[in-house]
């Protein structure tokens, strides 16, 4: 029986040599659920329990040339359907892979494939023995023949794209992602590397050219500081000036051809202005791989990963016609390399760069790429023991010693401090890598005699880590030898929460106000206050202050007894908005606030009446509050000799800090001490025998 299935293994095996197959769907979901579980289990050292989420097949000629299998964990794996091709396209495990994203570089090499394994069909190729041993340890998880070799994880950190925002820069088109023409994939190849090194500071000389159907483009590079440290691995929402910048200068500096469809410019001219604009090394150079052999042209490219230089690389189609430029910045083994596609992450992963068989075209013939992109002069910096203090609310910063090892004997201090109304400060680390005899401290405060958070060292990536205030100090100290690559870390601001969610009031007088006191208040704010007495009396709302971005962040107020809910009133500005009366009793409002500008913010108070909609403020006039502003003691004149039931003082926010209730507030002059309030605005509630009315006082 033994010897029966091994002569039966020993056919599958010649058949499977002798005769190209179709790659079922079942199949090809077995292989890439193998290789993938591989890959955690070989380079993650992570057993994860990996499903199969869905299985895309691609067509090509009217019949499926690869799938992609998507997973749980939002891995993927691009198969081939022929087992005389080269089984694993590409793959991917960094980010959700997202098959709404249409990246044209991405699918023109995607179409290769496809051609490939076409012509391997229409020649009826055969497959060799390594092409059949590969599908037989994929089918079978042996997993040792994908991962015993050597491999250099993505040297990029960014991850831009080149749609809205990332071309807010860029000449203005109504038909093309946020109003704008795309950046350009070629532009955004050239940033992506220069991000990675941080250099230029600032660029040489300027450019104009004429834009068909766009105008003259014109930067000056030599006048541009570029703001590094300000600029993020991913966009922020609500944009970054600086990205968008650098990839509009980017644009100009090759004469980008621009369209709302899709921007394009010459390879070699992005290799020129590197050089001539940018600041990077003369040697650098555009070259085909049609020059060299499949082998040669790999171990280039190795090289080049290896010195830690990535690559601007040019994925033009088999015909040389259409290209395609993206970032080369990895591999994994010898025919595997790391793809950074320029589409905001979407697709990153490691891509076959061969021929699909040794007996077919090679579809990559007509690729290219620019070697030994490297800054020319003084670099890289390092850092120092100068303090650098990095006051914005989000950015990046890194040890200074780019893609070498950081200095020995290093002593260098960091500070952030935004001072913008922040609670905390959050670190991430995208990179770390320290010598264990050196150490990276980090304090809770602005130097180094506030408490330590953490004392990092070693090669283990770091949790993030969020302060206690708004400052965090760090302080690189390394010793006399054994140096490392350093790191790279992102920080962001954390607000305070001012308003959120939403709040109901049932009082018959009330404060609202948008929580941000002395502060400006949050961008992306989204807060709603339902004002709901139990009276049913009219609502009178009342804005004692407003200071709002002009006509995108806005209050906004609805009376909600009709449906739809009909909108009283929308306002933003500087401007004091007028009351606003709602008949019925209820009132509802909101206040959003968009991703950029914030400003002071606004405060208002309410209060409610059957009559208060025709003459709000006769009753109040029975009452007066002075000195206003005061420092020690307020005085409240009584002028109809009313019986006060109540005095309450409440905070802008409508909390209630202080209460009087004494049957000695008939007199017609009453003292209230203010003293031990801290400065501010605050609310004086006075409610008598024939209703309650609210004063704004302001403690100085």
């Amino acid at each position: 029986m033994i010897r029966f299935l091994a002569l039966v293994w020993i056919f599958i095996s010649i058949s499977l040599v002798s005769f190209s197959a179709i790659i079922t769907k079942q199949s090809a979901e077995r292989a890439a659920l193998n290789y993938i579980k591989a890959y955690y289990q070989q380079k993650k050292n992570s057993e994860e329990n990996i499903l199969i989420a869905n299985t895309i097949e691609k067509a090509y000629n009217g019949s499926i040339v690869y799938y992609t299998v998507v997973f749980s964990n939002g891995s993927f794996v691009h198969i081939a359907a022929d087992d005389a091709a080269y089984p694993i396209l590409g793959y991917g495990t960094e980010d959700r892979i997202n098959t709404e994203v249409n990246a044209a570089n991405y699918n023109n090499w995607m179409l290769q494939y496809a051609k490939a394994i076409d012509e391997i069909r229409t020649k009826n190729l055969q497959a060799g023995s390594e092409i059949h041993d590969m599908w037989l340890s994929l089918l079978n998880e042996n997993k040792s023949i994908f991962f015993g070799t050597k491999s250099v994880s993505p040297l990029l950190l960014s991850k831009w794209n080149q749609d809205s925002p990332y071309n807010a820069e860029c000449p203005v088109d109504a038909m093309g992602p946020g109003g704008k023409v795309y950046a350009g994939c070629v532009a955004v190849a050239m940033a992506q590397i220069m991000y990675y090194y941080r250099y230029p500071a600032t660029g040489t000389g300027s450019h104009s050219y004429y834009a068909t159907d766009y105008g003259t483009q014109t930067a000056n590079f030599g006048n541009t500081n570029y703001q590094w440290n300000l600029m993020q691995n991913k966009m922020p929402v609500g944009g970054n000036f600086e990205i968008a910048q650098l990839l509009q200068h980017l644009g100009i500096s090759v004469e980008m051809m621009y369209s709302a469809g899709g921007s394009g410019a010459f390879s070699w001219d992005a290799a020129t202005a590197l050089k001539t604009n940018f600041g990077y090394q003369s040697s650098l150079s555009y070259q085909s791989k049609s020059n060299y052999t499949q082998t040669q042209w790999n171990n280039k490219i190795i090289a080049s990963i290896d010195a830690n230089i990535p690559l601007y690389y040019d994925g033009r189609d088999s015909q040389g016609n259409s290209g395609h430029a993206f970032n080369l910045d990895g591999y994994e083994g010898s025919d595997h390399f790391h793809f950074n596609w320029g589409w905001g992450g979407a697709y990153n992963g490691f891509y076959y760069l061969s021929a699909m068989n040794p007996n077919g075209g090679d579809f990559s013939y007509n690729n290219a790429a620019i070697f030994d992109i490297y800054p020319a002069n003084n670099y890289p910096q390092y850092c120092n023991a100068t303090s650098q203090t990095l006051t914005a609310l989000q950015g990046t910063f890194t040890d200074g010693s780019g893609p070498s090892n950081y200095q020995s004997n290093a002593n260098c201090e960091w500070l952030i401090q935004p001072n913008q109304g922040i609670e905390k400060i959050k670190l991430e680390f995208d990179r770390f890598s320290l010598s264990t005899d050196d150490t990276l401290f980090i304090y809770d405060g602005s130097n180094n005699t506030a408490p330590v958070i953490a004392k990092l060292t070693g090669g283990i990536l770091p949790s993030d880590i969020i302060s206690s205030n708004s400052s965090v100090y760090l302080n690189l100290v390394s010793s006399a030898s054994n140096e490392d690559e350093g790191f790279s870390i992102s920080y962001k601001s954390i607000f305070p929460v001012y308003c959120n969610g939403t709040k109901v009031l049932n009082d018959s007088i009330g404060v609202l106000t948008d929580g941000s006191a002395s502060n400006n208040y949050n961008n992306n704010t989204f807060c709603k206050w339902f004002i709901d007495p139990a009276n049913g009396f009219p609502i009178k709302l009342i804005f004692d202050n407003f200071d709002t971005e002009q006509s995108v962040d806005k209050v906004k107020i609805y009376d909600p007894s009709t449906t739809p809910s009909q909108l009283l009133g929308v306002f933003s500005g500087n401007n004091l908005p007028p009351s606003i009366v709602s008949p019925s009793g209820k009132m509802f409002i909101t206040f959003t606030s968009n991703a950029q500008q914030s400003y002071n913010g606004w405060t208002a108070h309410y209060i409610t009446g059957p009559s208060v909609g025709i003459n709000s403020t006769s009753k109040s006039d029975s009452y007066n509050i002075f000195p206003n502003p005061a420092h020690n003691t307020i005085n409240i004149t009584n002028s109809e000799a009313k019986k006060i039931t109540d005095i309450s003082l409440y905070t802008i926010d409508g909390k209630i800090i202080k209460s009087y209730n004494t049957s000695d507030f008939n007199k017609t002059s009453i003292i209230i001490n203010i003293n031990d309030l801290p400065k501010g605005i605050f609310f004086v509630k006075i409610t008598d025998n024939s209703g309650s009315y609210n004063h704004k006082i302001v403690k100085l």
